[in-house]
């Protein structure tokens, strides 16, 4: 029986603990140079993410990827999220599913 193992949803803070694995994060995109992406995570983190492709439509994304460093991100897909999102909710989203509440996201 194949299980699949869910992507975790992580903020800046919890990028460490997946370092060398993938995950989700919704981010606001601040600037693009070449093929890097410098975005500020749910909760106020600086991440830079290694872009897949260079065009980015939205100020608002999220990025699936491998966690290369714990402020590092390589990109692997995208969903854009367009121009206005709550990023204070999300947080609180990330923060819940990563410790009160992980059974409900595994």
């Amino acid at each position: 029986m194949d299980h699949v193992v869910p992507t975790p949803r992580v903020n800046f803070q919890t990028m460490e603990r997946h370092i060398g694995k993938n995950v989700l994060l919704v981010c606001k995109v601040e600037s693009v140079e070449g093929n890097r992406a410098s975005v500020v995570a749910a909760d106020g983190g600086r991440v830079v993410v290694s872009l897949k492709q260079t065009a980015v439509d939205t100020q608002f994304v999220e990025f699936e990827g491998t966690v290369e460093a714990p402020n590092q991100l390589r990109e692997t897909d995208r969903a854009y999220f367009g121009g206005n999102f709550d990023m204070s909710t999300y947080n609180d989203l990330c923060r819940l599913a990563n410790t009160d509440f992980v059974s409900l996201f595994v």
